[in-house]
């Protein structure tokens, strides 16, 4: 025997010194230089008792004689790698564990095949002598000690990251630990309590790090032309081991298959048997317990690595869009051809779909490993068909191939779609940003139904690209088993009829184990395809966003100047600046003044390096700190987005807060600084938003400021206290400050002024050394179930379930038909016939089932999916606003995206498996025990086994899916808003690796729960797989102990059930462990009073989509006193409000307080008062925002508590402080719903254009040019199907407020709203808009109208009929303007800090009044 001459030890001592010479050699390359080896007392000791157990085994292997002798090369090969790695250097230590182990488990299976065997063979002698069992026994004991000895820590540390002061436990534990048993999530399992939370955990390894992997694939980008290459590169030593093992998982399924052919052999002629019928009981299950082991080596490496995938990505597009500049439209279709009048894509909205969906696509990639590493097995499989059946089986698998071609045209048209489904998602996606981003217009004008219409439209077109996607992966499915099928029945057909050859039991069953494993891998590589092609599509969408991406310009650190330079706003942009030239003062004050659309925040940006130059030269401070028009703050507290992430400091952050006037603020907020607000500061007004955004630019130690109308969004007063607070204090001791702005009395004090034209620069006006003089201020259920009824009710739902059951069924008679056939194989050819057709037509009748099973659960996925999505999009519609500043809109806008995108395709991978194994688990525990009822006792034991360690599992199950999912919300929110104020955190050279570290932090706890995630995963599939195999062995003794009772077919029969029932009951597991995270993203959540009210259904499962789906609507959107307000409301504008104390929320503090006031109908009012006063929440109030604590507030005689919110607001015209513009066309904008005539429109359209035309001339003439042709084409061209960009784009802020007037014009409301609607105008423009305001309400018709202004420009509001002053949420002063100035109070004050001399038809009043 080779074994007896020592050739198999020889090889291998051969083979290990060949790859560990090997490995040594590319050691010293590979590692780097600053590993840290732990070499601790335990490892010394377990080395010692290493070295004494192969001593002993070589000991007893030479006492035992010539039988073990040979060993003794082996395991002197053994004891010298022991003893080099005691004594050798560190860096060794790791490949030499490696080898030893290897060499001592591949002795010990050389001595049980060589002494074992010999004791299966039926007619021979053979027994093992007691040496031998002694030496066998010691070395079992020797390679136990290996695989539970734990590893060594080795520590790698990073020049930029910090290495862990001690292992985690998966970097010590044993090898059975790591790979198979992972005991060391029993912890986990055993010890939850209710919660789990980030600290519980263990760390992440160190290989796990996500800052560490982005580095490395950023490098290999770098030298790689695709994302698909890069990651191959980077990733090919683990997708070599995962692809390894996924090639001796699919050659493990074949050993169970052999074991049962020979069983069937036995039991058909027992008589000729050679080995006892106990070692193919053992091949069974030893068969089945390697095919576990490897299934939990392969399934963990995966899971794993395609965790380290998602990370690596998720940070790398993170880090590449802060580093590039602004992204704009739909980048991702640069080539694509739709028209300019179909809505498009945004870039936030793509760049939200890329993390949430694109990314969960590419780590789906680890199932076609399993595919591509099945086609070994595959090939083995038909090698063995061979030698059963002969030449038929070339037959067969020639007509198995053949579907190959059709299921790659079915391939074809599913790329295409998922291509399609993407960009409509995409939109989709957008258009959901765009509006909740802008809830609070929406609201304004109750344009609700119109946005949710919008949505449903692109819902409708990406929902069809699904349909068609699920008919084409049926179609394949379908194809790929009809062809399996048919090539089965053709080898039996040849087999019987042509060949003559009986067809056994053993033939038989073999056989279709055999084709069922080319069967599955034909199936599985069809439908991994379609995972493949996703994956693919998205690959290539983040190769095209990484193309996409322009890096920013770096100019030389020096003071701020620019020379002879022009700039793109934007790669094919129609907007430049050309030809600037401004060499900005240093340390001192630089304003940019001009009209709107002039260019004067595109200049902000160019010294930003947002903007292309093409052409000059710009130099600027490299510590820049940026404060956009619209303030960009974070969710989190007021003192956080001011601090930014930079150290706090006492002394400073107070004289910031004074001087931004911030303190008066915080006083009558209950938490003060800590009041948190929501994304983009939705719990603050404007005027304190854009105060808080200067307060972070002054809290920075940036010495060159940026600042973009930080004064538009304030009253006079509050105005003049941030100048002298900010502008005329030390915060700004040589710092140099560029401020847009429109305030002309700002531009005088400037030691520079610049005023841009069309993109030109004008003017500049210099005054060095001028020193800035502070402005006088006066004193002053069971989830499966309900998910199942989205199917269209229970009708729907029982008959989808009634398929699978009808499926299940048919395929049992089908192979209950073959064993029937196998018991008459020796009959004629009739029989032959006779059972070959009906096999035939069982075959196909259950394959038809099956295509409609697919259908139907299709169908009722589709059904599901577009409800919810519906449901969600009406409920977030319908919230009140103030759910919008307390929640993360990120959060919500990841459920539409990647949530829905789950609940469209792949719960159906998760639901029907789970069905169907159900099911079938009972159908085919039913068909074996109807033969062995005995079988029934022991299974079902050990199913309640099983299903107590589910249930074990299951409770850490929903706390880890939980974890997970509430440690990756922060990750999309973090980088929603980095994205949103990417400018503002790239001005700053610090914040940016600030916050690189934040989404660090973010993405390792979110590794560290799904890490811990697979590791329970895993615990419960290696127990689950130990009882399914038990099941499978029970079964297989039961048939052999009925040896001689029992017809070989029959036997066959209840042995391929039984097989079949211990994979379902193990597949049961998977599957709805897989469905619970699934589930998780229809969370079932009823919001009631709270938003944090949990619905338990089926041992806490909570759906996330239906949560939102959940959420309560605003209060009082449809009440019982509707019905008396009569259909003739509003016949006027009347406002009344009687001893109205109102407040945001019913636990907070009060806004308003005791405000009573009237205005009649024909009646123009001006609200004014500083910052915080309560102007807006006044506004607020009178549209039903607000809760009304105390008092009424009538409108027209009827009390707002009585009118539907829809009803009030569609009555009400407003124009709010931030203009905002939707994409579409502009009568889209100007009328989402619709219903008002075109020429209607159009009339309002020319008004606007006047406006913006006159404006421009008159700027033309008052400046000397004559050339203000180009501005005005621009504005001729504006037409209602000019489309208009994501927010509105393609215009300037105040080009967006006077489109905004239109709004008002077309809808005639008897009251008229204005939110410091022209705060962002120059002063041409307002009084055009005014004048505007004017003629439409001294049209006839409209003497009941009423125009009620929040106002800080009193030029504006001169001729007003009455003004009303507010401080402190009450009102100070009401009166026409000509009383209030001589009463000498608080609008005195205003009129005067304003500079009243130049407000026309005050100037002789206040000199009669200070005369």
């Amino acid at each position: 025997m080779l074994y007896q001459r020592g050739l198999p030890q020889t090889v291998m001592v051969v083979i290990s010194i060949i790859f560990l010479g090997f490995q040594l050699l590319r050691q010293p390359q590979r590692m780097p230089a600053n590993v840290l080896h732990q070499k601790t007392k335990s490892s010394i000791l377990v080395e010692s008792i290493a070295l004494i157990l192969n001593g002993l085994t070589v000991s007893l292997s030479i006492a035992a004689g010539d039988n073990l002798a040979v060993n003794n090369i082996g395991l002197a090969y053994v004891s010298l790698l022991q003893l080099i790695r005691a004594i050798g250097p560190d860096a060794n230590r790791q490949a030499l564990r490696y080898h030893i182990d290897a060499m001592l488990v591949g002795m010990f299976g050389l001595i049980l095949a060589a002494e074992g065997l010999p004791l299966m063979v039926i007619a021979r002698e053979h027994s093992v002598g007691r040496p031998t069992i002694r030496a066998a026994a010691s070395l079992c004991c020797s390679v136990s000690f290996a695989v539970l000895a734990p590893h060594e820590w080795i520590a790698q540390a990073d020049d930029f990251l910090e290495h862990a002061s001690e292992p985690t436990y998966e970097e010590t534990c044993s090898w059975i630990d790591y790979c198979f048993t992972y005991s060391r999530a029993r912890n986990l399992v055993a010890g939850a309590n209710g919660i789990i939370t980030i600290d519980q955990l263990d760390q992440l390894p160190f290989a796990y790090n996500p800052e560490l992997l982005r580095r490395k694939f950023s490098d290999v980008r770098k030298t790689q032309p695709t994302t698909t290459r890069a990651l191959l590169s980077l990733l090919r030593t683990q997708l070599l081991l995962c692809t390894t093992l996924g090639v001796f998982l699919a050659s493990a399924q074949l050993i169970s298959p052999m074991g049962l052919h020979r069983l069937l052999e036995y039991m058909q002629e027992p008589d000729e048997a050679i080995f006892q019928p106990w070692l193919w009981l053992a091949v069974i299950c030893g068969g089945r317990i390697v095919q576990t082991a490897f299934q939990q080596a392969y399934s963990s490496y995966s899971r794993k690595l395609m965790a380290q995938v998602s990370a690596m990505l998720t940070a790398e597009v993170y880090q590449s869009a802060l580093a590039s500049r602004e992204l704009h439209g739909d980048f991702l279709s640069a080539d694509d051809t739709r028209s300019e009048e179909e809505p498009q894509s945004t870039a936030s909205g793509i760049m939200e779909n890329l993390i949430s969906s694109d990314i969960q696509n590419i780590t789906q990639m680890h199932d076609v490993l399993v595919c591509v590493t099945a086609i070994p097995a595959a090939a083995a499989a038909v090698v063995g068909l061979y030698q059963l059946v002969g030449w038929p089986c070339i037959v067969g698998i020639i007509l198995a191939l053949s579907g190959s071609p059709f299921e790659s045209w079915v391939m074809e048209h599913v790329g295409h779609h998922e291509e399609k489904l993407q960009t409509a998602q995409d939109l989709r996606i957008s258009l959901a940003s765009e509006y909740l981003r802008s809830m609070k217009i929406i609201k304004y004008f109750g344009w609700e139904e119109s946005a949710a219409k919008n949505i449903a439209r692109a819902r409708a077109a990406e929902q069809k690209h699904v349909t068609a996607i699920d008919i084409f992966s049926t179609a394949l499915s379908l194809l790929a088993d009809f062809f399996p099928i048919l090539s089965l029945v053709t080898i039996f057909g040849l087999h019987v009829s042509v060949r003559k050859m009986p067809l056994t039991a053993s033939t038989a069953y073999m056989t279709i184990q055999l084709l069922e494993i080319v069967k599955d891998c034909l199936v599985f590589l069809a439908l991994v395809s379609v995972d493949f092609s996703k994956a693919m599509v998205s690959l290539r969408r983040l190769d095209k966003f990484f193309k996409s991406l322009t890096p920013l310009d770096t100019y030389p650190n020096r003071p701020a100047e620019i020379q002879n330079a022009t700039f793109q706003r934007a790669a094919g942009a129609d907007f430049h600046l050309r030809d600037i030239n401004i060499k900005f003062i240093h340390g001192g004050l630089n304003v940019v003044t001009g009209d709107s659309g002039s260019g004067k925040s595109s200049l902000l940006l160019a010294l930003l390096g947002e903007a292309v130059k093409q052409s000059g030269s710009v130099t600027r401070q490299q510590d820049t700190a940026y404060a956009p028009q619209t303030a960009w703050l974070q969710a989190g507290t007021i003192q956080d987005n001011i601090l930014f992430h930079d150290t706090y400091n006492e002394k400073r952050y107070r004289n910031v807060v004074d001087a931004c006037r911030l303190d008066v603020d915080f006083a009558e907020m209950q938490q003060g600084d800590q009041t948190v607000i929501g994304d983009g500061g939705f719990a603050l007004s404007g005027g304190q938003r854009a105060r808080v955004a200067l307060a972070r630019t002054l809290f920075s130690h940036a010495s060159l400021l940026l600042l973009d109308d930080v004064f538009s969004a304030l009253d006079t007063k509050t105005s003049f206290e941030l100048w002298n607070g900010v502008f005329c204090s030390s915060l700004l001791q040589d710092r140099t400050v560029i401020l847009v702005t429109q305030h002309a009395w700002v531009a005088h004090e400037a030691n520079m002024t610049i005023v841009m034209d069309n993109g030109r620069v004008q003017s500049v006006t210099a005054k060095k050394g001028h020193v800035r003089k502070p402005k006088a201020i006066q004193p002053n259920a069971n989830v499966m179930f309900t998910y199942l009824m989205y199917f269209g009710g229970p009708l729907f739902a029982t008959l989808t379930v009634a398929t699978c059951f009808i499926h299940t069924s048919a395929g049992i008679c089908t192979n209950y038909w073959m064993s029937r056939w196998v018991e008459h194989s020796g009959d004629s050819g009739s029989s032959i016939s006779y059972f070959l057709t009906r096999y035939i037509g069982l075959s196909y009748l259950t394959e038809a089932i099956d295509g409609v099973r697919m259908m139907a659960f299709s169908r009722g996925i589709s059904v599901a999916a577009n409800k919810l999505h519906m449901d969600m999009i009406n409920a977030l519609m319908a919230a009140p606003l103030s759910w919008f500043s307390e929640q993360a809109i990120s959060t919500a806008l990841n459920s539409l995206s990647g949530d829905m995108s789950t609940l469209d395709q792949s719960i159906y991978h998760s639901i029907v498996p789970v069905i169907s194994d159900i099911i079938q688990c009972m159908l085919m525990m039913g068909a074996v025990a109807s033969k062995f009822p005995v079988f029934i006792l022991p299974a079902l034991s050990l199913l309640i086994l099983g299903w107590l360690i589910a249930r074990m599992h299951e409770g850490v199950s929903h706390l880890l899916t939980e974890l997970v999912s509430s440690s990756r919300a922060p990750v999309l929110s973090a980088f929603s808003e980095g994205l949103t104020g990417s400018m503002v955190i790239r001005a700053t050279s610090s914040t940016t690796a600030i916050f690189h570290a934040k989404m660090t932090r973010l993405l390792c706890a979110s590794s560290r729960a799904k890490h811990a995630q697979s590791n329970a995963s895993q615990w419960l599939k290696f127990r689950m797989s130990i009882l399914a195999t038990v099941i499978n062995v029970l079964a297989a003794s039961l048939v052999l102990s009925q040896s001689g009772k029992m017809s070989a077919g029959f036997a066959g029969f209840c042995l391929s059930q039984a097989t079949q029932l211990s994979d379902k009951v193990l597949a049961l597991i998977f599957s709805f462990n897989n469905l619970s995270v699934v589930m998780h993203t229809v969370r079932l959540e009823e919001y009631e009073e709270s938003f944090h009210h949990l619905l338990m259904l089926s041992d806490v499962q909570f759906q996330r989509v239906r949560e939102y789906a959940q959420l309560a609507p605003e209060k009082d959107c449809v009440t019982k006193g509707s019905e008396y307000v009569p259909a003739s409301w509003p016949k006027t504008g009347t406002v009344e409000l009687r001893n109205v104390t109102v407040r945001y929320n019913p636990n907070g503090q009060d806004i308003l307080k005791n405000i009573s006031l009237r205005i009649e109908p024909g009646s123009r009012v001006a609200i004014v008062g500083r910052t915080g006063s309560g102007k807006s929440t006044l506004i607020s109030s009178l549209l039903g925002f607000t809760k009304v604590v105390s008092g009424q507030i009538l409108h027209d005689g009827v009390d707002l508590q009585a009118i539907p919110y829809k009803r009030l607001r569609n009555c009400i015209s407003t124009i709010p402080q931030e203009a905002q513009l939707f994409q579409g066309t502009l009568a889209s904008n100007l009328d989402p719903s619709e219903t008002v005539p075109e020429s209607e429109l159009r009339d309002a359209l020319d008004v606007c254009r006047r406006i913006l035309r006159s404006a421009n001339e008159a700027e033309a003439t008052a400046t000397g040019l004559t050339d203000s042709t180009t501005n005005n084409a621009l504005i001729d061209r504006l037409t209602l199907s000019t489309m208009v960009k994501t927010k509105g784009e393609n215009f300037s802020h105040g080009q967006r407020q006077v489109l905004s007037l239109c709004r008002v014009l077309i809808r005639r409301s008897k009251l008229v709203l204005l939110d410091e609607a022209t705060s962002s105008m120059d002063e041409r423009t307002d009084a055009g808009v005014q004048e505007a305001l004017r003629t439409e309400l001294s049209r006839a018709g409209s003497e009941n109208r009423v125009l009620v202004t929040v106002a800080h420009r009193l030029q504006t509001i001169m001729d007003y009929d009455r003004v009303v002053v507010m401080g402190s949420g009450r009102i100070l002063e009401v009166g026409s303007p000509n009383e209030l100035i001589a009463k000498k109070g608080n609008f005195y004050d205003m009129v005067m800090h304003t500079g009243g001399k130049q407000i026309p038809k005050t100037d002789q009043l206040i000199d009669e009044k200070t005369g």
